[in-house]
């Protein structure tokens, strides 16, 4: 019995080793592609940004950008059982950014 609880802890242990070096070989390549993903995005904004302002009083930010992006919403409507799909219009700055970042939302 008590070899088998030894087994048991033992196997749990290998198992929990390697999903957790998984894991991290997960997170690792999640990063990288956050990483690039977030170093081309401020490439193809980089117009914008450097049209701004400078220190505190720029206008831009990656962080704002973000924001004011993710303010573009498509939703579903149900309507007495007539299904449509409802996107809300990007405004001038909105569609600046999205021009740059060469996204359309249709």
């Amino acid at each position: 019995m008590e070899n088998m609880k030894l087994a048991i802890k033992q196997c749990q242990a290998r198992t929990s080793t390697e999903e957790s070096s998984r894991m991290r070989f997960i997170v690792q390549k999640i990063g990288k592609l956050t990483f690039f993903t977030l170093q081309r995005m401020i490439q193809r904004l980089m117009p914008l940004f450097d049209k701004d302002g400078v220190c505190r009083f720029k206008k831009y930010t990656l962080a704002r950008v973000i924001e004011r992006l993710k303010s573009i919403r498509q939703g579903k409507v149900n309507f007495q059982g007539i299904i449509t799909f409802s996107i809300t219009k990007p405004d001038d700055e909105q569609q600046k950014m999205l021009g740059l970042l060469g996204v359309s939302v249709s």
